[in-house]
Order: structure tokens, then sequence, then C-alpha cells
């Protein structure tokens, strides 16, 4: 056999061999089970939200990134299992969550479908200014996990419920401070103004101070500032008086020791 054959025939091999490689690894990619990543976003209201974004990270490293259309609706995502994936739901002036699949552990390729749909399904809250928020962004809200006895990725409802309950009374216990933070206001306000009646002007501006820093009102902000430069005033007018008894009385005692000229420079 020529050199030219031996050569042809060990390049023929290599190309058999890396042909054979890829189509099993292809085969193996195409039968792997996968999971489908779609959904709807809505709001508190249920109306859907568009231009929200969202965004899918396995084992912390993003793979995917989308954003909601007019029906609330994002492009699809299709990986494999054995990874623990989160993703990420926010848009400006609503809050973001986060949903955490696990896909990892428990994972067995022969207890689990070829194929199958994950629903992300979340509702963003409106944001209000002075409420914190980290109940709702600082820990998935929902949790896919794999079943021990079925060996099925499910929802774990049990956590699901968990944090709804969390949530739902954190927001609860926060309302009822609300309407406490109400009632003193009106309190501080109310006992404000029936110092204004008394004329006792500073009583009046350090509980309107107070009753400011529970929460904004304009109009008790214009009634404070007004109450300031009345008080300013009354202030100067008491320190003219003080002054001027201050000099009077120095002028009866200049008076008894028969000083009269100064006396009445002091007068």
């Amino acid at each position: 056999m020529s050199i030219y054959m031996t050569k042809l025939f060990q390049m023929t091999r290599v190309l058999l061999v890396v042909g054979l490689v890829m189509f099993r690894s292809m085969s193996f990619g195409q039968d792997d089970p996968s999971m489908i990543f779609e959904g709807k976003i809505k709001d508190e209201s249920g109306k859907t939200i568009s231009g929200a974004t969202v965004k899918i990270l396995r084992n912390g490293k993003q793979v995917h990134s989308a954003t909601t259309n007019s029906s609330g609706e994002f492009s699809s995502y299709s990986d494999y299992y054995g990874y623990v994936y989160t993703i990420i739901i926010s848009k400006n002036g609503l809050t973001s969550n986060t949903i955490e699949i696990n896909s990892k552990d428990g994972y067995h390729e022969e207890d689990v479908p070829l194929e199958i749909k994950i629903p992300i399904k979340v509702e963003l809250l409106s944001k209000q200014t002075g409420i914190d928020y980290s109940v709702v962004e600082n820990t998935p809200i929902e949790r896919f996990k794999i079943d021990p006895n079925t060996g099925q990725l499910s929802e774990d409802f049990k956590y699901i419920d968990q944090r709804k309950d969390e949530i739902k009374d954190y927001f609860k216990k926060l309302a009822g401070d609300e309407k406490d933070k109400e009632k003193r206001f009106q309190q501080l306000k109310k006992s404000g103004e029936q110092a204004i009646t008394k004329k006792d002007y500073g009583t009046a501006i350090r509980d309107w101070k107070e009753a400011l820093d529970l929460k904004d009102d304009e109009a008790l902000t214009e009634k404070l500032v007004d109450a300031e430069f009345a008080y300013k005033d009354i202030l100067k007018e008491k320190e003219l008086l003080e002054k001027m008894k201050k000099l009077l009385a120095e002028g009866d005692e200049l008076v008894k020791l028969l000083k009269f000229e100064n006396a009445r420079e002091q007068y």
C-alpha cells in the first residue's frame, strides 16, 4: 500500500470516529429530558404587565433574558434538568419577585418525562414610598423541587403556602401599624390646634413637627410655618420686654443711690 493510500485511510478513520462521537453527542442531547419555562406576568389586581424583565439564571449564571409583551407573556426558554434555576421578574415601580427551580437534587433521568412545561405565574406589587418590601424581594416567593415520592419536578406547595402566609402577615401588621400611626397623627394635629387657640405656639410647633414625622401633610406644614413665624415674633417681643424690665430695675437702683443722671440713661 502506498504512503498516500495509508494516510488517506488514516484520515478516513479519524473522520468516521469524529462523526460518530458528534452523532452520539447530538443524540444524547436530543434525548435528555428538558424543561420549558413560560408564563404570564400580572400585577396584584390581575392586570397583565408589559415591559417587565424576566431573567433566568442556571446555577447563578444568567442564560436567558426576555421582556414581557402587551399580554404579559415572555419568550419561552428551554433547558435541561440537573441544575438549580433562579427566575427573577422585575419592573421599575414594582416589586422584584424570584422563583427557584431545583431540578438537581433527587433527579433521576428515568423518573421524569422527556419534556415538561414550567409555568411562571407571578404577581408584582406596586411599591409605595416608605414601605420595606424585603419580605417579598429577598426570598423566592415560589419554589419547585423533585418530589422524592414520585421523582417528578413539581411545585413545593408547603413552601409556597408558608411564603404566602409570611407575606400576608407582614402586610397585615403593616396595615395595623399604619392605622396606629394615623391615629397618633390626628391626636398630635388636634393637640397642636388646641395649643394655638391658647397662643401656646411652642407646644403647637412641637406637636405638629412630631405629627409631620409620621406622615406628610401639606396643609399642616403650612400651619406649622405660620406658627413658627408667629412664635418668633412673640419671642422677640418677650426678649425686648425682658430687656426693658432689666433696664428699669437698674434705673430704680440708681435712683435709690441718688445717681439720677445714670438712672436717666437707663430709663
